[in-house]
């Protein structure tokens, strides 16, 4: 896996080379590897653990593939994408026309594929077992929002017995239009057992350029559904788990 930081400089590459090529976390930062670079240059740490900004990322290849085998009822379902951004919004959720691949010591590359190169993407957790459930988030905004608002929304995913943690959904700030559809791929680990209920909180964004924004009233509305896509090899499930939602 590539190793970059803002200068670009690092090792690895992100370049295709494989007939089946796998990008774990879009094959760059990888979850759990927190040490800023900075931290590292200064220690000389090159070690391939958690605390190694330089090196974590790229040592991380050889560990989920150990994990494939460590853990072999663990599966990590990756899915053929353009790139990492439009698997994370959704756009690569099929296994259909063998579109999922296990990735792993049980990869499976058929003849009548051996001589295309295709590229795969999923999303792993921060330690082992890294295996994570695909679930695809589509929230729809009803037309009764009066106006484009701009802020950051989190879900939560509760199971029977557990609660994940706050997961943004999405990437960073961004804008909701009234009747607009979004969605979002997000991950639990695979322990954590059928999905019964989702909260969502969402959080204005106040900008300088609108000083006096606070003033007004954000109110989001939900139109009547939410829904939950588990992805499973080789097929997908949709659960719906709300009719109604209002911020």
């Amino acid at each position: 896996m590539a190793e970059y930081d803002l200068l670009q400089l690092g090792y690895g590459s992100m370049q295709p080379m494989g007939h089946y090529n796998f990008f774990p976390n879009g094959g760059q930062g990888q979850p759990g590897c927190g040490k800023s670079l900075w931290s590292s240059l200064m220690t000389l740490d090159i070690s391939g653990t958690s605390s190694d900004a330089l090196g974590c990322s790229h040592f991380r290849a050889p560990i989920l593939y150990a994990d494939t085998v460590a853990n072999p009822t663990c599966t990590f379902t990756a899915v053929q994408c353009e790139n990492y951004e439009a698997f994370r919004r959704g756009q690569c959720f099929s296994c259909d026309n063998d579109q999922c691949q296990v990735f792993g010591l049980d990869v499976d590359v058929p003849v009548s594929l051996a001589n295309q190169q295709r590229s795969y993407y999923f999303v792993t957790g921060s330690s082992t077992p890294f295996c994570e459930l695909l679930y695809r988030v589509t929230i729809r905004q009803a037309y009764k929002l009066q106006s484009t608002e701009k802020g950051i929304m989190k879900i939560q995913l509760h199971g029977k017995s557990k609660s994940s943690s706050w997961i943004e959904y999405g990437s960073g700030s961004s804008e909701i239009v009234p009747g607009s559809t979004s969605t979002y791929v997000v991950s639990v680990p695979q322990s954590f057992g059928p999905v019964e209920a989702v909260h969502l909180t969402w959080e204005y964004d106040y900008s300088l350029l609108h000083p006096f924004a606070w003033l007004s009233s954000h109110t989001l509305h939900l139109e009547p559904r939410l829904e939950l896509t588990l992805l499973q090899h080789p097929y997908g499930s949709t659960i719906t788990l709300h009719n109604s939602c209002n911020f």
